[in-house]
């Protein structure tokens, strides 16, 4: 999931995030920025261990700088088969 941390509802989010955890899927969180009005809400939305499952990216306005290094990260960060290489 890509968020800024600010979900429509919370409620809804924890039931799907439940839902999903178990059914044994994996929910790992790219957080967007630094303001983040449900920061509680997010670290318990993500599985565990949180610190493989929460991925910080740049702020919005500042990530299409940043999209080929945003992207790589999230990709390289949810999946071990991935084989990080330069080019």
């Amino acid at each position: 999931m890509v968020t800024d941390g600010r979900l429509v509802d919370p409620f809804l989010a924890r039931q799907a995030a439940d839902r999903l955890k178990k059914n044994g899927i994996r929910l790992a969180i790219a957080l967007e920025g630094q303001d983040h009005r449900h920061s509680a809400l997010i670290e318990y939305l993500a599985s565990t261990p949180k610190k493989d499952n929460i991925i910080q990216i740049p702020a919005l306005e500042d990530l299409s700088a940043y999209l080929k290094f945003a992207s790589k990260l999230i990709v390289t960060s949810t999946c071990s088969k991935v084989v990080s290489y330069e080019g």
